[in-house]
């Protein structure tokens, strides 16, 4: 008898049940830095007819405060209230002629009062949400998080001109930042490339370390040389995890040589990997 009974409890469960609401409500996950201000919208996803709504956030006031609330091309923010003591945003907006599909409801501007690595909950309250006829829409709330980012150390790599020509003298910037308040030890890796014709080589990879709170600028030189032919030129760095080989951070600028007289030759990988070399030679020898 229990085996037959379960089974036709379950399925009369299923039949008396409101199904799920087709249309969703969300916030969506965000990250910030410490002190920043960040604009997110509250989104209305598989909507018809959208008319009018009142949609409450709710968030950690020691975490995230909202700064702002604006109304977007689909709706019309008419008011809205905040309280960052309590810790939650009340929205009502409009759209008096309808709109269907996804949309955005208002656009949020949190800003991050925290510390690094906090997190606080989003939590989305549809107060009404209503067509233009003004009919009830049933909706699913889809809560979100707000996470204030860990800072970590970054790279960034310049060079003084855009263009060069056979005798010129390269200068290369690279900064590298620690904002944390312990050593850090990387793996810090410089690519050539001439993207063009699939050339690239490593020129540097090598470990680093840097201080607590610090800031380092290294420069290089690189000679020129007359490399027959003009091409168009990137150098790429990354600084990595020494342990994980996780990638922390990276940057690339793009630069170019210009020859009077541009030789064609059938070797074209002979060619690049000479360059390739010089550049290399060129760093050769410094420390990082």
């Amino acid at each position: 008898m229990r085996k037959a009974f379960i089974p036709l409890l379950f399925f009369s469960l299923f039949l008396i049940l409101p199904a799920s609401a087709k249309t969703v409500v969300s916030i969506g996950d965000i990250e910030a830095s410490p002190g920043e201000s960040i604009t997110a919208p509250i989104m209305i996803y598989d909507v018809t007819n959208y008319g009018v709504g009142t949609i409450k956030v709710t968030y950690d006031p020691s975490v995230v405060h909202v700064t702002d609330v604006a109304s977007t091309a689909d709706s019309s923010v008419i008011a809205w209230s905040v309280d960052n003591k309590t810790g939650y945003v009340s929205i009502s907006a409009w759209n008096m002629m309808g709109v269907s599909g996804n949309i955005s409801f208002a656009d949020v501007t949190f800003k991050a009062v925290g510390s690094p690595g906090d997190i606080s909950d989003l939590n989305i309250e549809i107060k009404t949400l209503k067509d233009i006829t003004y009919k009830d829409i049933p909706a699913t709330p889809i809560n979100g998080s707000f996470k204030i980012q860990v800072p970590s150390p970054t790279v960034s790599i310049t060079t003084d001109k855009a263009i060069y020509h056979p005798g010129d003298t390269m200068i290369v910037t690279i900064n590298l930042t620690n904002p944390l308040n312990t050593t850090q030890e990387l793996l810090f890796v410089w690519f050539f490339g001439i993207p063009d014709e699939g050339y690239w080589k490593k020129i540097v990879d090598t470990s680093l370390t840097l201080s607590p709170d610090s800031t380092s600028i290294i420069q290089r030189r690189i000679p020129i040389g007359n490399w027959r032919r003009s091409f168009n030129a990137v150098f790429l760095v990354f600084i990595l995890d020494p342990e994980t080989y996780e990638i922390i951070d990276d940057d690339s600028v793009k630069w170019s040589y210009m020859t009077r007289a541009t030789v064609w030759r059938e070797n074209r990988e002979n060619i690049s990997a000479n360059i390739g070399e010089e550049i290399e030679r060129g760093v050769e020898g410094h420390y990082f």
